[in-house]
C-alpha cells in the first residue's frame, strides 16, 4: 500500500469500526430496555462512551484534555 493511500485506508477502517460500535450499542440499549428502567441504560451508556474517550485522550496526552 503506498504511503497516500494509507489515510484514506485508516479513516475508512475507523468508520466502519465507529458505524459497527454505534449499532452494537444500539441494538444492546434496545433489549435491555425490556428489562431496565431507561435512565439507567441512558447513564451508562454515556458514562461508559465519556469514560473510554476521556482514558483514550489522556493516553494521548493531548493538551485539549
Amino acid at each position: 500500500m503506498s504511503a497516500t493511500r494509507q489515510p484514506q485506508f485508516t479513516a475508512i477502517l475507523t468508520m466502519v469500526a465507529a458505524m459497527a460500535c454505534l449499532s452494537t450499542q444500539d441494538t444492546f440499549s434496545k433489549k435491555l430496555m425490556l428489562s431496565v428502567a431507561p435512565v439507567i441504560i441512558i447513564w451508562t451508556r454515556y458514562g461508559l462512551q465519556t469514560a473510554l474517550v476521556s482514558t483514550a485522550l489522556w493516553r494521548r496526552r493531548a493538551p485539549a484534555l
